[in-house]
Formats: structure tokens, C-alpha cells, sequence
């Protein structure tokens, strides 16, 4: 039937998927009423019936316009929104982006709020709470993401729910930075989730033995100078540093995940509480040593320069520091900080020298690989101070 639209000398005339079904017109009455017929002949052949009031039809008409479909069949009106495998479509009016956000946010508290209250029991809470934000909410989230254009503030929406699960796994003190839930946690950020997503759909639309009629809908959409989607898809390619997304998907994918590495060290170096906290073994990848022991609550915490130790916010003892205590009360003035308690000041200088950490200034030169080897998560020194950290 050639009622559909033209893509490329290929004609789009309808979308099948299970029980649903999308037709398509160039024209809004004479090409859709055929459409119709010979949809209600293959019922009547098939036994089948049309769910009316399932059926919408869109148009750029008027609202009033109606089609017969058959003598036992109600009447169809036009209408503004249709919904397609969950997703609301429409041809004209306003946007349906600001609805469709509307309802990703939603959807990430809802899993967030129901993994945080069923993992609080049973399972170690690290390994549960990041296995089912992966397995279950994020395609939920995400779902038809690679399609969409989300705005920034949906995805800072989406990322501070995203956090409030890091935190949880980590047993991070609420205004903790959220880099140190991507790199600890393993949890990338949404903007660079929704750009793997759309690089390795347009990937696989250009490499795979894709259906015709689809790669020639993708070519004349990147054509439009004006689509957004297009100019997201141009946007994704520079940040990648090529010019068509095809080759090998391993490398694809590994340069995509460099480009989201690289979005958080850049996020990283403007907080000097983060300055020195080594960057993760595996990335976006839980890390082997977090789980919900009182150990480990103390190892994030100062990884993430956030141990309370009255440096960022009052302590428990409703006292705030901004220069370490114990040092002023030998005369210096040292700004008070998890990587100073560790490897500078003299009040741990009694675990320093039982498990043989330098005591080496943390601006001077080899001060990096001091700092590197003293926060990994073998290191024992971060435990055996934990009652310490208070710096008094």
C-alpha cells in the first residue's frame, strides 16, 4: 500500500509490535479510510475486532474530523494524544517531553524509596540496593530514552535520586558530593547514561542488518538541520572525537565510557575536598570493598572527605573547625582535612608508624602516590583511626 510516508524512495505505512498497531497517511482522508478497509477486511478474515476505544487517530486537521470504519464499528474522532508502547505521541500541539520527564522522575523515586526500604534488611544493603537500581530501575527510568531530548533540569532530577541511592550504599552523610557516589558506587551519571544509550542505538541502526525502512527514517532525520534530536546525535559525535558512530561496538562503548570518566574527573577537580581520592579499580562498577560494615562506613566516608570531622559541617559534638584543633594548640595553622588527620597531623602519628605510613606533607613532591596507597581499601590505617578522625 503506498498511503505511508516516503523515506528514501521507502514507503512507512504502518508499525506492527505483538498487538499494536500504527498506521500511517500521507493524506487525512482518502489514504486513511483505505487504511481502515483494509484493516477491517483482515479482522473479518482473522476473526478479530478493533479495540475502539483503544483507537486514536492524530492528524493536523481539525479536531471534528471523524472516520466510519464499518457498519458495526462506532465512529472515530481525531484526537490530540495518542499513546504508543507507553510512550504519548502526538502531530501537533504542545510539547509531550515536559510530561514524559514528569514521569521519569516519578518512576526513579518510586524504585528509589522501594530499593532503599528492601534492602534495609537480609542482603548486605551495598550489593542489593546497586544490583536492582541497575537491573530494575534504570531501564524503567531510561526506557525509549534513546529516542528523547531530556532537559538538563530533568536529568539533575534524575541524578539527585540517583545520588540519594549512592549515599545509601555507601553510608554517606547527606550533602556529600555525588562525584563520590559515581566513582564508589559505580553509578553513572544520567547525562552520560542517556549517551551511551543513543550512541549505541545509532550505532546499531547504521551497523546491524536493520529494516530498511528504518535506517532510511534515521538517514533523513540526521539531514534536518533543524531536528534536535540530530543536533543531540552531532553533539555525541564530537564529544567522542569521530565523525560517524560505526567500527568495532567494544571501542564504541569504551570510548563513550571515557567521555563519561571524563565528565566526572572535570567535576572532581573543582572539589578540593575530593582533590586526592583515588580514582575507582573498575569503573561503574561497584567497588569490591564496599558493603555495609561499620568498617567500611568509615573508608567512604573519608574517601569521599566527608568523615565529620567538623570541617564541612558542625561534628557530633556540635563543634566546626576550619583549621585542625590539635595542631593550633601546638601554633600552626593547617586547615583541617581527612588527608591531613591521615598523613600530616601528630595526633595519629602513633598508627602511622605501626603500619608504616610516611609522614610526607600532602603538597610536597611523591605526595600523590603517599596519598594513592593510603586510601585504597586494604589500607588499615583508615579503620584503626576511625575513633580518632575527630582529630582531638
Amino acid at each position: 500500500m503506498k498511503e505511508g510516508v516516503n523515506f528514501d524512495d521507502q514507503v512507512l505505512s504502518a508499525l506492527f509490535f505483538a498487538d499494536d498497531l500504527v498506521l500511517i497517511s500521507r493524506s487525512k482522508r482518502r489514504g486513511m479510510e483505505r487504511m481502515l478497509r483494509a484493516r477491517n477486511r483482515f479482522c473479518q478474515g482473522m476473526d478479530m475486532k478493533l479495540a475502539v476505544e483503544k483507537t486514536v487517530i492524530l492528524t493536523k486537521g481539525p479536531t471534528g474530523t471523524s472516520w466510519k470504519v464499518s457498519d458495526n464499528d462506532p465512529i472515530l474522532e481525531a484526537g490530540l494524544v495518542g499513546k504508543c508502547l507507553g510512550i504519548d505521541i502526538q502531530v501537533k500541539g504542545r510539547n509531550l517531553i515536559k510530561g514524559q520527564e514528569e514521569k521519569m522522575v516519578a518512576t526513579a523515586q518510586k524504585y528509589a524509596n522501594a530499593i532503599i526500604g528492601l534492602s534495609r534488611n537480609g542482603l548486605d544493603r551495598a550489593v542489593a540496593a546497586h544490583t536492582l537500581w541497575e537491573r530494575c530501575a534504570i531501564p524503567a527510568v531510561l526506557y525509549c530514552s534513546e529516542t528523547m531530548i531530556i532537559t538538563k533540569g530533568a536529568l539533575d532530577k534524575l541524578d539527585k535520586i540517583q545520588h540519594m541511592v549512592a549515599r545509601y550504599i555507601l553510608q554517606l552523610p547527606k550533602p556529600s558530593a555525588r562525584v563520590a557516589g559515581s566513582m564508589d558506587a559505580g553509578l553513572m551519571q544520567m547525562k552520560d547514561r542517556v549517551a551511551t544509550r543513543t550512541g549505541l542505538f545509532v550505532w546499531k541502526i547504521q551497523n546491524k542488518k536493520t529494516d530498511k525502512i528504518l535506517k532510511a527514517v534515521f538517514v533523513s532525520v540526521m539531514r534536518s538541520p533543524q531536528d534536535p534530536w540530530a543536533s543531540q546525535v552531532k553533539a555525541l559525535k564530537a564529544a567522542v572525537g569521530v565523525h560517524q558512530l560505526d567500527g568495532s561496538k567494544r571501542l564504541l562503548k569504551s570510548m563513550l565510557k571515557d567521555v563519561a570518566v571524563g565528565n566526572i574527573f572535570q567535576q572532581k577537580r573543582e572539589l578540593t575536598s575530593l582533590s586526592c581520592m583515588p580514582q575507582p579499580r573498575k569503573w561503574f562498577k561497584l567497588q569490591d570493598h564496599v558493603n555495609d560494615s561499620e568498617e567500611i562506613l568509615t573508608l567512604n566516608r573519608v574517601r569521599a572527605g566527608d568523615a565529620g570531622l567538623g570541617n564541612r559541617r558542625p561534628n557530633k559534638g556540635g563543634q566546626f573547625y576550619s583549621h585542625c584543633p590539635y595542631c593550633l594548640s601546638l601554633g600552626k595553622a593547617v586547615k583541617l582535612s581527612e588527608y591531613h588527620v591521615l598523613l600530616e597531623c601528630q595526633s595519629v602519628w602513633y598508627e602511622r608508624t605501626q603500619f608504616k605510613v610516611p609522614k610526607i606533607p600532602v603538597n610536597s613532591p611523591g605526595s600523590k602516590n603517599a596519598l594513592r596507597k593510603t586510601f585504597q581499601p586494604n589500607c588499615n590505617i583508615q579503620v584503626a583511626t576511625a575513633s580518632r578522625l575527630s582529630c582531638d
